[in-house]
């Protein structure tokens, strides 16, 4: 489904736009099709019905074993959010020296980096040193969650909350930099994860902005007998960020702001970045996937 964006008759932000992309010309990316779009990455895909984290109606993967072994896969979450002033974290080498941004494909990459969003992959080994230099610099304990999906399902990442429209300046892969205005909402990733069918023990994760309006709109969505008409907060997807990239399960995967972070319409620093007390943080999220095999209990 193509992305959906709020006002877009906004005369302020399609004039910007419009400017920004002649002036981008001169210096963006070499001219590629976006490399995730709707169809492709299924944390980039919208959902008729209920929008809960992780909820299918087709029941996803979830209903799969591994041929004759007689196991069903779920894969563990375990999510770890760091805060700290803007630039802490995310100009720190003492972080990104640890992880390798090779599983990000090189022209997703640099789409990523000219948005604001940094990303990279470390070997558990690492994990103990990221976490102390991750300690000392937020200066508090950090804050964990853990999630189970089954592959194939749909979660999303802790989100920030905005009690004012946000404008949102995101550069494309066809040399263009589009502006649009959301609403007042939840700004958060979608996070979806499926496991190699080529090697048992690396993940697929793959991850797209969204905005979740706060108030609730009526809309005409596909039902068992036809259209219906429900009232649901509306979801705008910013499939042209979507991403994704290949770690093997106990590996860690940092993502947070880059540098055009800095620029605070830009996803990485609407998503990333937002002021506190007229101090302006940063937000981290380090992932950690786990691979786990339950035996399926046979009737009979």
């Amino acid at each position: 489904m193509p992305a959906r964006t709020a006002n877009p008759g906004s005369q302020r932000a399609t004039k910007i736009a419009r400017f920004c992309a002649l002036a981008a010309m001169g210096f963006s990316l070499p001219g590629c099709p976006p490399p995730y779009g709707p169809n492709s990455n299924p944390a980039a895909q919208t959902r008729p019905g209920d929008e809960s984290p992780g909820a299918r109606e087709d029941g996803g993967e979830r209903s799969k074993i591994a041929a004759g072994q007689g196991f069903l896969f779920e894969i563990v979450l375990k999510t770890t959010v760091v805060e700290a002033p803007a630039g802490t974290i995310s100009s720190s080498e003492d972080i990104w020296s640890y992880v390798d941004e090779e599983p990000v494909s090189g022209r997703a990459s640099g789409l990523l980096g000219r948005n604001g969003i940094r990303a990279g992959v470390g070997p558990s080994e690492n994990w103990p040193r990221v976490a102390a230099v991750l300690n000392r610099l937020a200066g508090k304990p950090l804050r964990h969650s853990i999630s189970t999906v089954f592959p194939g399902d749909r979660t999303s990442l802790p989100a920030v909350v905005y009690d004012q429209p946000q404008t949102i300046f995101m550069f494309r892969g066809d040399l263009t930099l589009m502006g649009a205005d959301y609403p007042a909402g939840e700004y958060s990733f979608n996070l979806a994860a499926w496991l190699d069918q080529d090697d048992p023990g690396r993940l697929i994760l793959a991850f797209c902005p969204k905005a979740v309006s706060a108030k609730r709109e009526s809309q005409f969505v596909p039902g068992p007998h036809g259209m219906e008409m429900i009232t649901r907060p509306a979801e705008h997807i910013l499939d042209q960020t979507a991403f994704n990239l290949a770690m093997r399960s106990g590996e860690f995967l940092v993502i947070g702001p880059g540098w055009q972070a800095a620029r605070s319409d830009s996803i990485g620093g609407v998503f990333f970045t937002r002021k506190t007390n007229d101090i302006r943080m940063e937000t981290v999220y380090i992932i950690v996937p786990e691979i786990k095999a339950r035996p399926i209990q046979r009737g009979g």
